[in-house]
């Protein structure tokens, strides 16, 4: 017969999931140990179950051994067996029923952290991310989301558990968004929540309208120079275009527009003809325009006024070519002779003309031309 004998107080005991390590499920004073052996030691072992979360001390009372190991709702009952034995190799049994309690939890995100990507033309209202949570609870609790922060503003709202786009997103402004998201249980009294965090990148969508640093530019180039002279303008003629990484192209119309070429990659405009200021088929002046394209099609339009300049490559004609004029012997000086009707098809200065006789008065020096006139004394 054993020299020992174990017993509790009660067969049954419980303990709450959140208990911390250490905690007693059995106390010393619920614990009745005798043995017979004079001088003997009780050391005490939990038999079973095989790691379980509890531990007994030199007392038999049983604690907690781990807070981590006990979850309610994993299992919520454990039958453990605990030996004592004594110095001469008696041993006695005994088993209880521990019961795990519920504790109100925290929920917790299933699916945050996360990322997610939107083009900035995106609707407003448009579902952007499902948030999804879990309450360990039973009964389960019922779960609400709110949206802490928004970083760096506040561009998305909330309907029901949908992250949803709440005003118009451009990516010309911001790229990225970070929205701190909590959800709550409805746990009496003070309700146990968590925060997680998601993340909204904008992509850019080609949606800007390639625009001219000005609505028209003036420029000018000379006549009769090869074909492929580059068109001097008073301006930079310039595009801007607010899309990233977009590609501009550049194309020419208007009237009598086969008379330019504009490289399609630069908007450099050059002439694509020898061009003639002067002259019935002369045109001094061009009006253009200059259409920038983007990749998407979007396009820009600017004036080109050009000027054809004027160059010195006529020579001056009179008519008649040959005059003839007589004057009485004893004429006073200064009389009138005869007076040239002469003209230059260039422009401005360069059409001015000067007279002065070549020849036929070597000799005598009878006569005189006004240089600025033609008129002959």
């Amino acid at each position: 017969m054993s020299s020992v004998t174990l017993t509790y107080s009660s067969a049954s005991y419980s303990v709450s999931e959140d208990a911390s390590a250490g905690q007693y499920v059995i106390t010393s004073a619920d614990v009745t140990v005798t043995w017979t052996t004079s001088g003997g030691t009780t050391p005490f072992q939990i038999v079973s179950p095989v790691g379980s979360p509890f531990q007994v001390d030199s007392t038999g009372a049983v604690t907690v051994a781990s807070s981590s190991g006990l979850d309610y709702e994993t299992t919520n009952m454990y039958v453990v067996t605990v030996r004592a034995n004594d110095n001469n190799g008696d041993t006695d049994q005994a088993t209880v029923t521990i019961m795990v309690t519920d504790a109100a939890e925290a929920p917790t995100f299933s699916n945050l952290p996360a990322s997610r990507a939107v083009p900035e033309d995106v609707s407003v209202g448009t579902a952007v991310f499902t948030l999804s949570a879990a309450d360990q609870d039973v009964p389960a609790q019922t779960l609400a989301y709110t949206i802490v922060s928004q970083t760096p503003s506040d561009k998305f709202q909330l309907s029901g558990g949908v992250v949803q786009v709440g005003t118009a997103l451009d990516y010309e402004s911001e790229q990225t968004y970070t929205l701190t998201l909590r959800v709550e249980d409805d746990t009496s009294g003070t309700p146990l929540s968590a925060e997680s965090t998601l993340t909204v990148t904008v992509n850019d969508v080609i949606d800007e309208l390639p625009t001219f640093s000005a609505s028209s530019y003036s420029g000018s180039v000379a006549e009769d120079q090869a074909f492929g002279t580059t068109v001097t303008w008073d301006a930079a003629v310039s595009v801007t275009d607010g899309d990233d990484g977009d590609t501009i192209s550049y194309s020419l119309s208007g009237t009598n527009n086969d008379h330019f070429a504009v490289d399609s990659n630069t908007g450099v405009v050059t002439t694509a003809r020898v061009l003639e200021r002067d002259g019935a088929d002369g045109v001094s002046a061009y009006t253009l325009v200059l259409t920038a394209t983007d990749t998407a099609g979007n396009t820009g339009t600017a004036t080109l006024s050009v000027t054809v300049n004027d160059v010195n490559d006529n020579s001056a004609t009179c008519d008649p070519d040959v005059y003839y004029s007589s004057v009485e012997e004893n004429t006073a000086a200064d009389a009138s002779v005869a007076l040239l009707s002469c003209t230059d098809p260039d422009d401005g200065v360069n059409s001015n003309l000067a007279f002065s006789i070549v020849s036929g008065d070597d000799t005598t020096a009878k006569f005189a031309i006004e240089a600025s006139t033609g008129q002959i004394k």
